[in-house]
């Protein structure tokens, strides 16, 4: 995120807090269908050089072979143990030639140090280069009547789950239905799209952005919860981001072990509770008659006045006996929500 855009947002009556930003001053656009967020709670790691898909190939838990220019892939780097340090959406620039790959690694702010860092370790023996971001800023967009908004910044709307198009040194990636991830060049292309986007939008941060992901039931890694999930526990074998024929990577052992052999007892549930502050990411979750914790909460979001929605990993078992809390006084009970898919093992 550029300084510059920084202080236009603030000019525009966002409300920062230590993630990014948290929201925007009530204005006239608040109610309108379409959604334009600030997502300056992300980032990116950049992975440019002729072996940078081979190095990420042997990193990270999808098949980057399917990373393109016009479609890309959520995945995760795991420690040895299998356990998730970050997670991502892979993303391939168009500035990648015939004689050098260029991938951006979008992720939660907070981790983009903890995550160059596990990646250096490793990068030196490839002929490959780690940087960090230059000079983009992430813009979301979602809702139906969003869909004839993008023509300002793609020359076309991304069709299909994952997908990507880049033009001028922006993408735009189909996250999930009707609702788009945007990387915008710096200099001036974020403050005009924004002003363009903003008079058909309301203005959101990233408290909706997460509560759209939690309804899509999308879990990631967030600071606070490094190392504590494999990518099955997230549902990741579900929704795309783990790929189990694509050869080694750190932690696959686990990873397949977990899944073939039918081992992993703990899955990622959807949920709401009646609390006026949100439980942070990595909390644990308590059961009725179970002294010890039973799973830990992955991300959370503000859905109505007291009312947090939030996407939590527990055991099975705790889950079938409804009686899952947020709290070890067991007075703040979950509330039990359907995700959008079925869950696999």
């Amino acid at each position: 995120m550029t300084d510059n855009w920084r202080a236009y947002l603030t000019d525009q009556g966002a409300q920062w807090d230590q993630q990014g930003v948290r929201g925007f001053d009530s204005g006239p656009s608040r109610e309108r269908d379409a959604q334009l967020f600030a997502l300056g709670h992300l980032g990116y790691l950049t992975v440019t050089g002729p072996e940078a898909r081979k190095f990420l190939q042997g990193q990270v838990t999808c098949d980057m072979s399917l990373v393109t220019i016009d479609h890309s892939q959520p995945g995760a780097h795991c420690n040895t143990k299998g356990r998730m340090v970050f997670s991502f959406q892979a993303v391939q620039l168009a500035i990648s030639s015939p004689e050098s790959d260029s991938f951006a690694l979008i992720m939660h702010r907070g981790l983009l140090q903890r995550a160059r860092e596990a990646l250096a370790k490793f990068i030196v023996f490839s002929r490959a280069e780690l940087s960090s971001e230059q000079g983009h800023n992430l813009i979301g967009l979602a809702g139906a009547r969003s869909l004839p908004l993008l023509p300002e910044l793609l020359p076309r709307i991304p069709i299909a789950k994952h997908d990507v198009v880049q033009a001028d040194g922006s993408l735009g990636v189909r996250v999930n239905g009707d609702r788009f991830l945007c990387l915008v060049n710096g200099g001036e292309s974020a403050p005009a799209l924004w002003r363009a986007w903003a008079e058909h939008c309301s203005l959101r941060g990233y408290p909706d952005w997460n509560l759209a992901n939690i309804r899509d039931g999308l879990g990631e890694v967030v600071p606070g919860c490094e190392e504590l999930f494999i990518p099955q526990m997230l549902n990741m074998q579900v929704t795309g981001g783990v790929s189990f024929n694509k050869g080694c990577y750190i932690g696959q052992e686990v990873v397949a072990r977990m899944q073939y052999l039918g081992k992993l007892k703990r899955h990622m549930r959807r949920a709401q509770v009646n609390m006026a502050e949100a439980p942070p990411p990595g909390s644990p979750v308590y059961a009725q008659e179970s002294a010890q914790s039973v799973g830990n909460i992955v991300l959370t979001a503000p859905a109505a006045d007291n009312t947090i929605e939030l996407l939590a990993v527990t055991t099975d078992s705790a889950f079938d006996s409804d009686a899952l809390f947020a709290d070890p006084q067991r007075t703040q009970k979950l509330h039990l929500l359907p995700l959008p898919y079925v869950i696999t093992k």
